[in-house]
């Protein structure tokens, strides 16, 4: 599915008008390619996301079946908010739009993180599941704040989405770090 929604948002990457170097980066092709390269990688972080909390259920029953489709359904908009929000990067409605799709994604991935959490075993795998779940409740606290700024900048939701994305995707590999040291400190 996250494969799917990348193939999609970049078909709708319009191919430049000439030939030359400067038909690629008009302000038009400049803000298209960046609206995709944002969204691009706030996907791939879900999809990540996605899988490092799938990779820890036990048992898959058909509420989990459910959940997990409502936490596609979400970033299944993204190419539809991306490209709106690529049109007018200037109006506030596409801004907030896309805002609001990235807390209730986020929010989807949270609860699905939590049910996940009450199947795993307590110890240091589940603490830090949790620690890592608890991050998602300040993203999308930003995302609130981004909602309010974005009425009056609306290029601020690429601004926040690009640095909470970064700072998540950072966040990832640090913790990957820590948890293949204290893996090689157990044996």
């Amino acid at each position: 599915m996250f494969s799917i929604i990348i193939t999609i948002m970049v078909l709708e990457l319009a191919v430049p008008a000439g030939s030359q170097w400067s038909d690629l980066f008009t302000s038009q092709h400049l803000t298209a390619l960046v609206a995709y390269l944002i969204s691009y990688v706030l996907v791939t972080s879900f999809w990540v996301s996605h899988h490092n909390i799938v990779v820890h259920m036990r048992t898959v029953t058909p509420i989990d079946l459910w959940h997990n489709a409502l936490v596609l359904l979400p970033i299944s908009l993204l190419p539809l908010m991306t490209e709106w929000f690529d049109r007018y990067p200037m109006a506030a409605a596409p801004s907030v739009a896309y805002a609001i799709l990235y807390i209730v994604t986020v929010m989807a991935l949270y609860t699905l993180a939590a049910r996940v959490a009450r199947q795993m075993r307590p110890g240091y795998q589940r603490d830090d599941f949790v620690r890592v779940n608890r991050h998602r409740l300040v993203f999308m606290a930003a995302g609130v704040v981004d909602i309010g700024l974005a009425n009056f900048w609306p290029p601020i939701t690429w601004v926040m989405v690009a640095l909470i994305s970064g700072s998540w995707i950072t966040m990832l590999l640090v913790r990957a770090t820590r948890n293949t040291s204290h893996k090689e400190d157990q044996s």
